[in-house]
């Protein structure tokens, strides 16, 4: 296997985030312009996806990520303002980039994006940024010897003091210059990998532009680099001309300092006061540290590890009077020495290791590890985790017969670590709902732009858990409604602004736990839905007769909507008008295991939640009795249960109804609509009182078994679709019990 093979899957999975990154980030950065924290986010996951890229060597998504990046760092340095034009072009690129990463994934090639970086290098975005390259301002700069390049950097007075103990010492203090080519895609990179050669063979004392600037590409096609080495010139190259994307390498040699300057006293203090910012190499920061006027300058915590005798003098006392005051001054200056050699070759260490850590430099906070692991796998040890539980019920029951003390103990405490096992396996299936809702503030910005509305997508709750085989199912429903409030429900903003509603519409997307459900809601603070007409449509559709559709409640008409081919809009646009999007919401939850509720006021808005369980797996249920059948009803769904000889049951209008705490509740016996034979075997024993959303009734069985957790198994294909079914499972005693669809039934 190849190593591009070998590592897809994983640059598929990162490439994909970072988009999610970059569209969460764009967006932000458009509302709030000046913004840098979101800008310097967006830089770091475009720099990631391009080295990525380039690693992988997918040129063209390597090429446009670059060119991103030199629109970023325009804005960075005020060369570009945010605006409504640079973020659609943003967030065009984008979408190319998804595009590109989707070909990857399906095996084709990377689509052209020559047009699109065209756009992005149209003036006022700039190709690249020339002018960053300075050298930082000192105290009194002192200018290089003459060389055959004028345009060679200076140093500073510190760093003339480190040159000439280096050449005293025997060293090479040369300037190498590097030219990129001019389509280098990774600069920062092969800036890093030229310093990690040098390093290898001597110590770089500066850099121009500064260590920092090359490692985040502040520069343009060249660089320099002062190093103190013993290896020749020939060496040197030798180990630059491996690394690619190279144009040319030009070196020069300093000459032999024979004073650092004039001022010698001056320069000194200088050195020592710039001692805990130097790179060089710890022997020569050694020496220059041992110098006596440099050791006056040590700070503190470098002073109060030399011996003391030396600020003990009395002002103007001589320490060289006597032999002994000689030894301690001697003494005291190879004691700071060895303390300044210390401080610094930690400091270097510490920038060596930061050089070659990704975590950006704020992230101080500590990370905890993770491992990726495939979902096929993760659901294998699903499933056995669930044959754990089937034959934990069946070892409960045989103790239960048999009645064998001993063996009970045992089996409640294995049945107290499957429970352990269980409840960890169920949480590394779950996932926070941010994963879809934030595909979601993009698809709203645009549509209301195409509408003409001007929209706001609230949300709130995005780190609620789900179970992961539903976060992907549910994107789609809430697509739909969030596409039915922009379209259906917000008005326009003049005729908001003429109802005394703000211009700007509110959408809001909640999550939210409730027991053992997950809460979506879909609201908006729109015009509501108009209940009149709708059954106006239902009797135009033929649905209902005009008698049945006056008869019908608001709750009864609202739910008209999630009827197949059911519109309340006359003609069918590109966005709504076919009725296929709230049918499709309908079907998609009630496969899920879930329920629906609307509820809308004129003028003020509509909401619609979706009601999901937890998990898809492992669920506790209340197993019933229906005949000679077993049904296992949801725990989550279920209120209380009664004997049914305790209710009043009166029939209205051929349904029954109970009388249960002043209120009534509509009966469903499930033996006839579950058509179940043997209605005469077992005497009608109990009542479960089941709630949906704002819908209760009451389920009629035979008799309660009891309460136990039970593995969700899907219905066969060659089965077919069963009515009110949503799957089945097997008991401890090989029982199949069918899972009932409680949404369905109500």
């Amino acid at each position: 296997m190849d190593t591009r093979s070998q590592y897809l899957g994983i640059f598929l999975d990162e490439s994909r985030d970072i988009l999610q990154i970059l569209n969460t980030q764009i967006l932000r950065l458009e509302t709030q312009r000046e913004d840098r924290k979101a800008l310097d986010e967006i830089f770091r996951a475009a720099h990631t996806l391009k080295g990525i890229a380039a690693t992988m060597g997918f040129s063209n998504l390597a090429a446009l990520t670059h060119h991103i990046e030199d629109v970023l760092a325009a804005i960075r340095e005020g060369q570009r303002v945010v605006d409504s034009f640079l973020t659609d072009l943003l967030l065009s690129c984008v979408d190319t980039l998804g595009l590109i990463i989707e070909n990857i994934a399906a095996g084709e090639p990377e689509p052209d994006v020559s047009a699109l970086i065209e756009r992005l290098q149209l003036p006022g975005a700039p190709a690249m940024l020339a002018e960053t390259t300075q050298t930082l301002p000192v105290t009194g700069p002192v200018t290089a010897p003459a060389s055959p390049n004028a345009n060679w950097p200076t140093l500073d007075q510190y760093e003339q003091a480190v040159a000439a103990e280096a050449q005293s010492r025997n060293f090479r203090v040369v300037w190498i210059k590097i030219d990129l080519v001019n389509d280098c895609l990774l600069k920062g990179v092969r800036a890093y990998m030229v310093l990690n050669s040098l390093e290898q063979i001597g110590e770089v004392i500066k850099a121009v532009p500064a260590v920092p600037d090359l490692e985040e590409e502040r520069f343009d096609l060249e660089f320099a680099v002062l190093l103190v080495t013993k290896e020749s010139e020939a060496g040197i190259r030798e180990r630059l001309c491996n690394i690619s994307e190279i144009a040319a390498i030009a070196m020069f040699e300093l000459a032999a300092f024979d004073e650092l300057t004039t001022d010698r006293g001056a320069t000194l203090a200088l050195a020592a006061t710039a001692a805990a910012e130097s790179v060089a190499a710890p022997e020569i920061v050694n020496a220059v540290a041992a110098v006596p006027e440099v050791k006056e300058r040590i700070t503190d915590d470098w002073a109060t590890q030399s011996v003391p005798a030396i600020a003990e003098q009395p002002a103007g006392h001589s320490t060289r009077s006597s032999p002994l005051a000689a030894s301690a001054t001697e003494s005291s200056n190879m004691a700071t020495a060895a303390a300044v050699k210390r401080q610094l070759i930690e400091e270097q260490s510490q920038r060596k290791a930061a050089r070659h850590s990704i975590v950006p430099r704020e992230a101080n906070q500590r990370i905890a590890p993770t491992v990726r692991v495939s979902a096929e796998r993760l659901d294998s040890l699903v499933n056995l985790v669930g044959e754990l539980v089937i034959d934990r019920t069946r070892l409960q029951q045989v103790a239960a017969e048999q009645q064998i003390e001993e063996i009970s103990d045992v089996i409640r405490h294995v049945g107290t670590v499957i429970s352990d096992i269980h409840a960890v396996v169920m949480k590394l299936r779950m996932m926070p709902v941010e994963r879809v809702f934030s595909r979601f503030p993009r698809m709203v910005r645009d549509l209301g732009r195409e509408l003409n509305k001007d929209v706001q997508l609230l949300v709130e709750g995005q780190d609620t858990e789900l179970d992961r085989l539903m976060i992907d199912e549910i994107a789609d429903p809430l697509l739909h409604l969030l596409r039915n409030a922009i379209d259906h429900g917000l008005e326009a903003p003049d005729v908001r602004e003429l109802t005394g509603k703000a211009r700007q519409g509110n959408i809001y997307l909640r999550a939210r736990h409730e027991g053992d459900h997950v809460i979506l809601e879909v609201e908006d603070d729109g015009q509501g839905i108009d209940v009149e007409r709708v059954k106006r449509k239902a009797v135009e559709y033929s649905l209902l007769g005009p008698e049945d559709a006056a008869r019908l409640s608001e709750k009864q008409a609202l739910d008209l909507i999630f009827t197949p081919g059911f519109s309340t809009r006359d003609e069918a646009t590109g966005i709504s008008g076919r009725g296929v999007g709230m049918d499709a919401v309908k079907a998609k939850t009630m496969a899920l295991g879930g329920a629906l509720d609307i509820d809308s006021q004129p003028g003020r808005g509509t909401k619609i939640t979706i009601i999901l369980p937890l998990t898809l797996a492992i669920i506790p249920c209340m197993l019933t009795e229906v005949g000679r059948e077993i049904y296992a009803i949801p725990i989550s769904f279920i209120e209380d249960a009664h004997d049914f000889a305790d209710l009043a049951v009166q029939t209205v209008h051929e349904e029954e109804i109970a009388l249960l705490r002043g209120q009534s509740l509509p009966l469903l016996r499930l033996q006839q609509v579950l058509a179940v034979p043997d209605q005469a075997a077992i005497a009608e024993a109990a009542v479960v009182v089941v709630r949906v959303g704002h819908r209760r009734t009451g389920m009629v069985v035979d008799r309660l078994v009891g309460q136990q957790e039970v593995v969700i198994k899907p219905i066969s294909k060659l089965v077919g679709q069963l009515h009110h079914i949503s799957g089945t499972s097997i008991l401890g005693d090989g029982r199949l019990a069918l899972i009932l669809d409680a949404a369905t039934l109500i």
